[in-house]
């Protein structure tokens, strides 16, 4: 067996690539066991998935579709609620389980040498599981309200795709950060019901005014969002304006958490 010799670098380079293909066999079985804690001695297991975002959104038809009468761009309330929330959950619990993975694993840091970037990977990635049954959730409710398939579909795996790049650059940042400063342990859980209430999950980016909807485009989960509703309800114009800011920050973060990550890394076992 070829040795492996363990020494820090100053950023990312070929060898690095090549390091984390020799070990994508590691970072598959991070996600599987990531699935299976996650599922494990639960009655309901897996239809946990579709009950939570289905009582989310009956709630919000309640309160905003019902009361409130708040603007769905002409989609049923129900409908339009359940589409929003499954890019916002898919995130949120990616976020709450990956972001503190290296605290979480500091025995398995310490002790076993492996990419140390494949934990909050595999805890984004492990949620893949939790979204093929919200989607089919969405499909069911499609049909119960007659919403006709159209070819703004072609942009859901693009509108996936920027969910888990914005996920994954979240959790590669404040996962490294965290084993640093303790803080984001109790920082992020707030965040990210601040973080709720600032994304378009109750009503549409439509709803709010001219002047106020470049400042929540900004929120990269707001692009996300809005062409998750269109892509699968297609009910208002494509939102040029949020996707685009949303997949240049998506990616432009991902380069920084990349750079931050690699940066930190050589301390990481003396800091955990």
């Amino acid at each position: 067996m070829q040795p492996i010799i363990i020494q820090p670098g100053a950023r990312w380079s070929k060898h690095d690539l090549k390091e984390i293909f020799s070990f994508r066999f590691v970072l598959l079985m991070l996600i599987i066991r990531d699935i299976k804690l996650r599922y494990k001695q639960t009655a309901l297991g897996i239809i946990w998935v579709i009950i939570q975002p289905l009582l989310t959104a009956i709630l919000l038809t309640l309160v905003f579709g019902k009361w409130l009468q708040v603007s769905s761009n002409g989609a049923p309330y129900m409908l339009f609620a359940f589409c929003g929330l499954i890019p916002w959950l898919i995130f949120s619990q990616s976020v709450q389980r990956a972001s503190s993975s290296l605290v979480n694993e500091m025995h398995l840091v310490q002790k076993i040498y492996f990419p140390r970037i494949f934990l909050p990977m595999a805890g984004t990635l492990g949620v893949i599981l939790d979204l093929i049954p919200t989607l089919l959730m969405s499909g069911v409710l499609m049909i119960l309200y007659s919403i006709p398939i159209t070819w703004n579909l072609l942009f859901l795996p693009f509108a996936i795709f920027l969910t888990f790049l914005f996920a994954s650059a979240f959790n590669i940042f404040f996962s490294i950060l965290s084993a640093y400063y303790r803080d984001f342990k109790h920082i992020i859980p707030f965040t990210l019901q601040f973080w709720m209430y600032a994304t378009p999950l109750a009503y549409p980016l439509s709803s709010i005014p001219q002047k106020w909807q470049f400042i929540f485009s900004l929120n990269p989960l707001t692009g996300i969002v809005e062409v998750f509703r269109w892509s699968l309800l297609g009910t208002s114009a494509f939102p040029k304006l949020s996707v685009c800011i949303a997949t240049c920050i998506s990616f432009l973060f991902f380069i920084i958490s990349l750079i931050v990550f690699r940066k930190l890394e050589e301390r990481l076992s003396d800091v955990l």
